[in-house]
Order: C-alpha cells, then sequence, then structure tokens
C-alpha cells in the first residue's frame, strides 16, 4: 500500500498558483528595472542637451536653433516626468504582487506541511507494522 495524499489535488493547485504568482512578480520586477533604465536614459539625454544649450549660448547660435533645443529640453523634462510616474505605478504593482506572491506561497506551504505531516505518519506507521511483523516471526520461531 502506497501513500495517498487527499488532498494532492489542492496541494498541485497551490503550487501552481504560487508559480504564476511568481512569474507575475518577476514580470512586475522587470518592469521596474525597464522603467528605472528609461528614467536613466532620459536624465542623461537631459543632461546632454542642457549642455548643449550652454555651449551653444556662448557660440552665438541662431536663436532659432535655441528655441529648437529648448523645445527638445522642455519635452524630454515632461518624458521623465511620466516616465516618474510609471515608475511609481509599477512599484505598487510590484508591492502589491509580492503580497499576493507571499500569500499564494504560505497557502502552499500550509499544504505542504500538511503533507509532509501525513507522509511521515504514513511512514512511521508503516514502519511500527514491519517491527510487529518481524516481532511475531520470532517470537512465531522462538517457541
Amino acid at each position: 500500500m502506497s501513500f495517498e495524499f487527499p488532498f494532492e489535488a489542492v496541494l498541485n493547485l497551490r503550487e501552481s498558483l504560487e508559480a504564476r504568482e511568481e512569474r507575475t512578480l518577476e514580470q512586475t520586477q522587470n518592469s521596474v528595472a525597464q522603467a528605472q533604465r528609461a528614467i536613466e536614459i532620459a536624465s542623461e539625454d537631459l543632461r546632454l542637451i542642457t549642455e548643449s544649450m550652454g555651449s551653444a549660448a556662448q557660440k552665438r547660435v541662431l536663436a532659432g536653433h535655441l528655441q529648437t533645443m529648448e523645445a527638445q529640453r522642455k519635452a524630454l523634462q515632461n518624458k521623465k516626468e511620466e516616465l516618474l510616474r510609471t515608475l511609481l505605478e509599477c512599484k505598487n504593482r510590484h508591492q502589491q504582487q509580492i503580497q499576493r506572491y507571499q500569500l499564494a506561497r504560505r497557502d502552499r506551504e500550509v499544504m505542504s506541511e500538511m503533507r509532509d505531516r501525513q507522509l511521515a505518519g504514513y511512514q512511521l506507521d508503516l514502519s511500527r507494522r514491519d517491527q510487529k511483523r518481524l516481532d511475531d516471526i520470532f517470537n512465531s520461531r522462538r517457541k
């Protein structure tokens, strides 16, 4: 007779849910990282255009060119602000996903622990039965 956990289907479901939540957690982590990289790029672009404007102003560049550069700087600044809002949203989703993952993991661990306890009880019972059988054989040979 082999061990059968009566809630094996529930355990499998919990494992599946935990794995799904973990994949989603990884996706939210990637979203946060991508948003951070985009902000870094926008910040660098903003720094470069600001430097270009400073050097262009000293070189007596046409006013139209400076206006174009200023429009680009403003567009980059707006893009960076939008990226910062996106990063905040990504971080919020990430925090929520951490909580969902932890809950799924806790649910799976409860079922795994229940299975482990039942398996240990089954193995103990099996061991006792084997020992009793050996004792019976020994006692019958002794008589």
